[in-house]
């Protein structure tokens, strides 16, 4: 956990040149959604997508589920 805490992408994240979708969950208790909106916005063309969820992983149970597979699916549609 310590390592995965030192991640930093922020620098490679300016260098994305495709469309992006970025899926966050507004609650997550494991990253906070300000790294999402920060991600969101150093990825130039981005579209972030706040779920209703407090899970960093998404269940299958929960409304948020569907949002992440509309999403998806529209995504790689477009």
């Amino acid at each position: 956990l310590t390592q995965f805490a030192g991640i930093d992408v922020r620098e490679a994240a300016q260098q994305v040149r495709c469309p992006t979708l970025i899926m966050h969950s507004r609650n997550d208790h494991r990253v906070p959604m300000r790294f999402g909106e920060e991600l969101a916005e150093l990825i130039s063309g981005s579209r972030l997508v706040a779920l209703a969820s407090n899970n960093h992983l998404l269940t299958g149970a929960e409304p948020a589920w569907q949002v992440f597979c509309d999403e998806v699916r529209r995504f790689l549609a477009s």
